[in-house]
């Protein structure tokens, strides 16, 4: 009897591994990422003395992911069979200059999910991933091009630089036909009695042909700052992983802005390639609704506040290793409560030479003007008064300026796997 089951189990093991080896040939999993770091110059960042009297001094960082997204992940794509692929996605962000995860206690805070995919009908993806509206038109953005996340509009706002992604999210995506695909995607809330409390919905229509690039998407989040960003209801943004969160390095802030009920994204834009050169134009409207910043700013209440962002930008190959980039955009802002209107103007210029197809050098310089308006505020660290209304400049991650304006030049190495 024991010989028989030694054999019987001998048989199931040998069936199974048979079936693990053909699973394995039809399969293949992707280790990959990027690192990617570099020195910044930044002209003005906000001090505080003992007294806790505002002033500003010129600052010099190790910065990473300025070219490119540090990130390391996994992806797999099992087969089967009728032209259908089992497919999934693990990544996480983290700070090349310290290795510390970009959001504390989440592992995979990128991308985490799975799903199937099929040629002929689409890809439909289960978890934490990106929106039609972001990745079809955050392509078409400075900041994903070589200016850099310090490039980026105001705060991130109009997500064009991938701050966002979104959880508990399920996800379509059409075939390519003639170069024109569309995608959708829903997030559940997931809060006993409230559904609506932390959902996301966005769809997206992308053409791609020849030298044309074309993309439309609209984006809307219940409670971005804690469904998508990280922050808590309370107002802790010690997880917070959007751009503004990074003004914690000065004590003038704007972060929390995006502390609201909702946040309503559309944006259209394009890209034409002619030769060595592409020019591309990007148009964003967003929407927060009741944004609490204010309330914490100046008031016992939220405001409304919308954003109109326009951006031109280019780039020329000069040769195979050598690209320069450019870019210029334009941000008008309108806080309903108190009829201010804020206005911050961003240009950027950039180079990259790759000195392998897996190695690049870059260089990069990101100037903002903020004016119209202020809204930014400083908090005295002694006495707690807040300072309301304050002309102040802010790329994104480097610190709030103590002037109207700041300059941040980046250089730096980047390198994939």
């Amino acid at each position: 009897m024991r010989g028989m089951e030694m054999l019987k189990n001998s048989i199931v093991f040998a069936a199974l591994a048979g079936a693990s080896g053909a699973a394995f040939s039809q399969s293949t999993v992707t280790l990959y990422g990027v690192v990617d770091v570099g020195a910044t110059y930044l002209s003005s960042q906000v001090l505080s003395d003992q007294d806790g009297h505002r002033s500003g001094s010129k600052n010099v960082m190790m910065t990473g992911g300025n070219n490119f997204p540090s990130i390391f992940g996994l992806k797999g794509v099992e087969d089967l069979g009728g032209g259908t692929q089992a497919i999934f996605t693990l990544e996480n962000s983290y700070t090349s200059a310290t290795g510390a995860l970009l959001q504390p206690n989440t592992l995979f805070n990128h991308q985490a999910y799975v799903g199937l995919s099929n040629g002929s009908y689409g890809a439909i993806t289960f978890g934490r991933q990106f929106d039609p509206y972001t990745s079809y038109l955050g392509i078409l953005a400075s900041s994903c091009n070589g200016a850099s996340l310090m490039g980026a509009h105001f705060g991130d706002i109009d997500n064009l630089n991938f701050a966002m992604n979104i959880p508990n999210a399920l996800k379509y995506e059409s075939p390519t036909w003639d170069g024109f695909k569309f995608g959708a995607l829903y997030s559940f809330g997931g809060v006993a009695g409230s559904i609506a409390t932390n959902r996301a919905w966005s769809f997206g229509v992308d053409y791609s042909n020849g030298p044309v690039t074309l993309a439309a998407g609209y984006l809307y989040v219940n409670h971005p700052f804690q469904s998508a960003l990280g922050g808590t209801a309370n107002g802790d943004d010690s997880g917070y992983i959007g751009d503004l969160s990074w003004s914690a390095l000065g004590p003038a802030r704007y972060d929390q802005i995006q502390n609201a009920n909702s946040l309503a994204n559309l944006g259209v834009g394009g890209s034409y390639t002619f030769g060595s050169a592409t020019l591309g134009l990007l148009y964003t409207h967003s929407r927060l609704a009741n944004s609490l910043y204010f309330a914490q700013a100046n008031s016992s209440t939220g405001s409304d506040i919308t954003f109109d962002t326009v951006e031109l930008n280019g780039t020329y190959n000069v040769s195979e290793a050598l690209v320069f980039g450019a870019a210029y955009s334009y941000e008008y802002g309108h806080v309903n409560t108190t009829s201010q209107r804020p206005k911050f103007q961003i240009a950027s210029v950039d180079f990259t030479y790759n000195l392998s197809k897996r190695t690049a050098l870059y260089g990069i310089v990101n100037y903002e003007h903020a004016g119209g308006d202020g809204i930014g505020r400083y908090t005295n660290p002694v006495t707690g008064e807040t300072t309301f209304g304050l002309p102040l400049a802010q790329l994104a991650a480097v610190g709030t300026a103590n002037s109207a304006n700041q300059v941040a030049v980046t250089v730096g190495i980047r390198h994939t796997f």
